[in-house]
Parts: C-alpha cells; structure tokens; sequence
C-alpha cells in the first residue's frame, strides 16, 4: 500500500527494519525500480546527517521524497505533507 501511493520516481528513507521488505517488495513484487529506498539515521543529538540533508537538496526539485516517520527538523525546512499511514511527502515551501 505504501509503495503505491508513491510518485514515480520517488525516494523513501525508512528505518532499517521495514527497509529490506520495501526493497523486496518494490523490486519482486510490484516492479518499482524507479523508486530509490534508504535508511533514515539520526545523529547522537537526534538531527539528521549533514549527508542526508545534502541529498535532499540536489533531489528535491526533481524527485518526490518521502519519509515513513514525521521529522520535525524536516518540517522547520519544508512543505510535510502526510500522504498516507507513515507516509510523508516533503516539498519545497
């Protein structure tokens, strides 16, 4: 359910114990190979990586991306929009 409310070409940072089964089921499945899935990791200080934040940058004007868990330093930088259960589409504001 949560691949298909997806935008092609969209990239999903999930945590490390949902990411193999959206992998499987994004590639076996339902054949998704446009969708780019990553784990989201925090620093100690609860913030995202300097790295992450860099990725969304270069990305987001040209792909749709998606977290499957509310990031409030997320919501301080972007449009959060809740597109399904656990499901959040970040925009530029």
């Amino acid at each position: 359910k949560l691949l298909n409310k997806m935008e092609p070409n969209g990239i999903l940072f999930t945590d490390w114990d949902k990411l193999y089964s959206y992998v499987y089921t994004a590639e076996i499945e339902v054949k998704r190979k446009d969708i780019s899935l990553h784990e989201y990791l925090f620093m100690d200080n609860g913030s995202l990586p300097e790295a992450t934040l860099a990725y969304i940058v270069a990305n987001i004007d040209s792909r749709p991306i998606y977290f499957t868990l509310f990031v409030d330093e997320l919501n301080k930088l972007y449009e959060v929009e809740q597109v399904g259960d656990s499901l959040y589409l970040i925009r530029r504001n």
